[in-house]
C-alpha cells in the first residue's frame, strides 16, 4: 500500500457518476452471469436522498431540479424490490443451482482464496471472495480487485467519521450560518442543510393523494425542487459548498496515511474507470 498525500486528494465524484458507476457494473456483472450459464437482468439504480448524496449541502443544480430532496426514495427501494426479476428468478432454481448462481455471482467457492481487511478500530474485519462475476465486474473498471476492496471499504468505515466532523468543524458551521441567512432571503427559511433535508424526508410528508405510498405528490415535489434550488443557490453564492469540501479534504488529510490512502485511491479508480468506461462497456 502507498502512502498518499493530501495534495493527491482528487474531488469526490459526483452523485450522478456514482449512479453511473453503479449501472455499468450491473452490466459487467450480468454479461458474466449469462456466460456462466445463468439467466440475468439488469437492475435499476435506486437514486439516494439528497440527505445521503450531499451530507454537507446540496450543490448541484440539475440533480436538485430533477429529484428536489428525492423524498420518493423509500418508494423507489420498495418498487425495486418487489420488481426484481433476478430474485424471481433464483427463487425458481434448485437448491442446488441456487447455490451455484451465488458462487457464480459472488465467489467464495471451495478454491476460491478471498481477500480480507482488518478494520482500523480493531473491531473485527471483513472479507470477499476473490472471484464471482462481482469481482469480475469491478476488477473490468477499476484494475485489481483487492486494491479496490481495500480503499472503498476502509472509505465506508471513515466516511461516518469524516461527517460528523465536518459537520462539527467551526469553519463548516460559520458557512452554515451565512447560508442560513441566504435562504431565508430567499422566502425558505432553514437553519441548517440537514433541517432542509429532514423537512422533506419521505416519512415527514406523506403523500395525500395516494396515501399506500411514500412518492410525494405534484405539489410536494414542487416545492422540494423550490427548495432545494435554493439551498444549490445559497450553497454557491455563500461559498458553503467549497468550504465544506474543503473541511472534508482538510479532515481526510488528519485521518493519517491509510486513511488518506483509501479516499484518493477509491477517488482515483473511480474517476479512472469513468475516462475508461466506452471500451469496457463497449
Amino acid at each position: 500500500m502507498t502512502t498518499a498525500s493530501a495534495a493527491a486528494l482528487s474531488p469526490a465524484i459526483t452523485a450522478e457518476q456514482v449512479g453511473t458507476l453503479a449501472a455499468a457494473e450491473d452490466v459487467l456483472t450480468g454479461r458474466c452471469m449469462i456466460q456462466h450459464g445463468f439467466n440475468y437482468w439488469n437492475s435499476a439504480y435506486v437514486v439516494p436522498p439528497a440527505a445521503s448524496a450531499f451530507p454537507y449541502v446540496l450543490d448541484d443544480p440539475a440533480w436538485a431540479a430533477k429529484f428536489g430532496y428525492n423524498s420518493g426514495f423509500a418508494a423507489s427501494v420498495a418498487h425495486a424490490r418487489s420488481t426484481d426479476a433476478n430474485a424471481r428468478y433464483v427463487a425458481t432454481l434448485s437448491p442446488q443451482r441456487q447455490s451455484d448462481y451465488l458462487v457464480a455471482l459472488n465467489g467464495g467457492g471451495p478454491d476460491d482464496p478471498g481477500v480480507s481487511l482488518a478494520l482500523p478500530d480493531g473491531s473485527g474485519g471483513i472479507g470477499h471472495g476473490a472471484t464471482g462475476c462481482s469481482v469480475t465486474a469491478e476488477t473490468r473498471l477499476y484494475g485489481d480487485f483487492s486494491t479496490w476492496f481495500t480503499a472503498s471499504r476502509l472509505v465506508n468505515f471513515y466516511q461516518p467519521e469524516i461527517q460528523r466532523a465536518v459537520l462539527a468543524d467551526p469553519q463548516y458551521r460559520a458557512g452554515v450560518t451565512a447560508w442560513s441567512t441566504c435562504m431565508a432571503g430567499k422566502g425558505t427559511p432553514f437553519a441548517s442543510p440537514a433541517a432542509a433535508h429532514a423537512e422533506f424526508a419521505a416519512d415527514a410528508k406523506p403523500n395525500t393523494d395516494k396515501p399506500n405510498t411514500d412518492k410525494p405528490n405534484a405539489a410536494q415535489q414542487a416545492a422540494e425542487v423550490a427548495v432545494a434550488s435554493a439551498e444549490v443557490g445559497c450553497a454557491a453564492s455563500t461559498g458553503l459548498a467549497v468550504i465544506a469540501h474543503t473541511v472534508e479534504a482538510r479532515h481526510i488529510s488528519g485521518l493519517g496515511s491509510r486513511g488518506l490512502w483509501a479516499f484518493a485511491t477509491e477517488r482515483q479508480l473511480q474517476t479512472r474507470a469513468l475516462t475508461m468506461l466506452p471500451m469496457v462497456l463497449g
